[in-house]
């Protein structure tokens, strides 16, 4: 048993690893977007009080992790680097999730596919809530499915389609959240349904 839970460690801080090597590198090269100079002014805005300013189009996730980093210094590159830190824990919950699932094999070919993913290299590495919300979806399943084990599944399975619908109300947010969606309707949870017996 203790080698098991040491194998399943290395193989998640390699992909940790490797995710890292592949967002970090030129993070700053790519010209700044104009949706990342909105969510960099509010994160600015954070540290003059203002945590809520010009939220109308109901975007907060990100702004106030760049601001933790204090944007008002290389503003560029410490909102990307958040995103990255960002997704770092969404493999992670998207390894941990396959693994407790599917095995070993599955949450390495998760992680690796999560990795290539080139929807996701791309998002990652931009000052931009989407790739964030696909790193939330991934925690907020993984963390259903522990508390359906322990506890019970009704009140697991509906904060995670509270979660999926609300970041899927964007069109350019469903690539990163329904890979995950998917899965849970295949593993039989519905919305609104205690998803009896689903975990075995």
């Amino acid at each position: 048993m203790g080698k098991r839970r040491a194998l399943a460690w290395t193989s998640a801080v390699v992909l940790l690893l490797l995710l890292w090597a592949t967002r970090l590198p030129a993070l700053d090269a790519l010209p700044l977007h104009l949706d990342e100079g909105i969510h960099l002014t509010r994160a600015v805005e954070v540290w003059h009080l203002h945590p809520f300013w010009d939220i109308s189009d109901g975007k907060i996730v990100n702004h106030w992790l760049i601001a933790a980093f204090y944007p008002q210094n290389a503003p560029v590159f410490v909102g990307r680097v958040a995103t990255a830190l960002m997704a770092l824990l969404g493999l992670a919950g998207g390894y941990a999730l396959a693994r407790s699932r599917f095995g070993a094999p599955a949450g390495m070919l998760a992680g690796a596919l999560w990795i290539a993913a080139p929807y996701a290299f791309f998002f990652e590495r931009l000052a931009l809530p989407d790739a964030q919300i696909g790193a939330l979806v991934a925690l907020t399943l993984w963390a259903s499915v522990r508390l359906a084990r322990r506890g019970r599944t009704r009140d697991a399975v509906k904060p995670a389609w509270r979660s999926r619908w609300r970041c899927c109300s964007s069109s350019r947010r469903r690539p990163l959240c329904s890979p995950w969606s998917s899965s849970w309707r295949r593993w039989g949870a519905r919305p609104g349904s205690s998803a009896s017996g689903t975990w075995g």
